[in-house]
């Protein structure tokens, strides 16, 4: 009941003009915390506004986190991430935020009109490195999105992917401080348990650094390239006590005609262990640029549109369709010789199923006495994982 009264109160403002300078166009979504509506500002700007439900606006929590999706975007700053336009409040207190209207749909949503809800090799790989220019950019900034997963990538009409979704994101690093700030809110979901990676499903939040988004990043590469999640388990509960406790399945042994290069940047990026992943997001885009060579998939001919049949998802004029040339997709071609030889460039031994990385701390410390470190890191990692399944029942794991 709360849900339609709510619902009837976003319709009944369209056509409003809030703080004398955005003009509801169209109710787009309502969900517990805010009503989405398509607007126009004052200027000419498309934006999707995102307003707390009035009832909502003296809960200084909720108002935080409404506004909190927007100023890490803003704080972010980049051309593949989503852009906050405005920020501010109706004439009866309720909070607002203003993002770029996006036209064209999520990679979930794309994947979902696929048959076996796959994509190619060469738009997953478009998409991955694209996403990774957004993500070295939140991490040089000390923000983990902490939420990554094929919902949270967008392509665009122009072909360009930004990442989306940061109002769950953490800081670490150089953006630790600004957790204790109140002006930045407190992130609401624990993340999607199928989409998590270990030390996040272990709640252990101090752990979480850019390796923790390049887990989810290979997971949703996964996804996309098999029609399947990463953790296949029947309800949350039993897909984060896997990811806790389990490494992740081998591309090859689910999807074998996945190209081995392809699936060992998947692999390698699904490490249980941080310190076995990728250790920062340049070198993961490397490996994806190098993979896209050997595969042929560089300026592949991307389809000129997301096929879904919902186009486009949050109603903005479509922006001229940019013309990209080259080969047709490949979703299972194997490289020559010479485009595997150029591709071992990103492998290392481990039989082919690694890849490189540039030397980090992880190194030394698996040098001096790894045996003892490992086996300190798995005791009581069940009982770690039974206890934050009590919390994320507690908290509400996002489905």
């Amino acid at each position: 009941m709360a849900g339609d009264r709510r619902e009837q109160a976003a319709l009944s403002r369209v056509q409003r003009v809030v703080a004398e300078r955005w003009r509801l166009d169209r109710l787009v979504k309502v969900d517990r915390w805010a009503a989405r509506y398509q607007a126009t500002g004052r200027d000419g700007r498309y934006g999707l506004l995102k307003m707390l439900h009035p009832e909502l606006a003296r809960d200084a929590s909720a108002a935080g986190y409404l506004l909190r999706e927007g100023r890490i975007a803003h704080l972010v700053g980049h051309a593949n991430v989503i852009a906050e336009q405005d920020e501010g409040a109706t004439e009866e207190g309720a909070p607002f935020v203003v993002l770029e209207l996006l036209a064209g749909d999520t990679f979930a949503g794309i994947a979902e009109a696929r048959p076996g809800k796959r994509l190619g090799v060469a738009e997953v790989l478009h998409g991955a490195h694209e996403a990774l220019e957004g993500l070295s950019a939140a991490h040089a900034r000390g923000v983990v999105h902490a939420s990554l997963k094929p919902d949270k990538l967008f392509w665009l009409r122009d072909h360009r992917v930004k990442v989306v979704g940061f109002g769950d994101a953490r800081f670490f690093g150089p953006g630790a401080a600004l957790a204790a700030d109140p002006r930045w809110g407190e992130p609401k979901s624990t993340g999607t348990a199928a989409f998590i990676a270990p030390e996040q499903a272990l709640g252990e939040w101090q752990r979480l650094d850019g390796r923790t988004d390049l887990w989810a990043l290979a997971a949703s590469m996964f996804a996309l390239l098999t029609g399947r999640a990463v953790r296949t388990e029947p309800n949350s509960n039993q897909q984060l006590l896997a990811a806790a406790t389990k490494p992740a399945p081998r591309m090859a042994t689910v999807a074998p005609d996945v190209p081995p290069d392809v699936a060992a940047i998947v692999d390698a990026g699904l490490a249980f262990d941080p310190c076995e992943r990728f250790q920062d997001a340049r070198a993961m885009q490397m490996a994806v640029r190098a993979a896209q060579r050997a595969n042929h998939a560089v300026g592949a001919a991307l389809p000129n549109r997301p096929a879904t049949g919902s186009m486009p998802v949050f109603g903005a004029p479509p922006p001229p369709n940019r013309p990209v040339t080259g080969a047709s997709l490949s979703s299972g071609r194997r490289p020559s010789r010479p485009q595997a030889r150029r591709a071992a460039t990103v492998r290392q031994g481990r039989g082919g199923g690694g890849v490189a990385r540039s030397a980090h701390p992880c190194r030394a410390s698996r040098r001096s006495g790894t045996a003892s470190v490992r086996s300190e890191q798995r005791v009581g990692i069940i009982d770690r994982a039974r206890c934050s399944m009590a919390l994320a029942v507690g908290e509400g794991w996002r489905r």
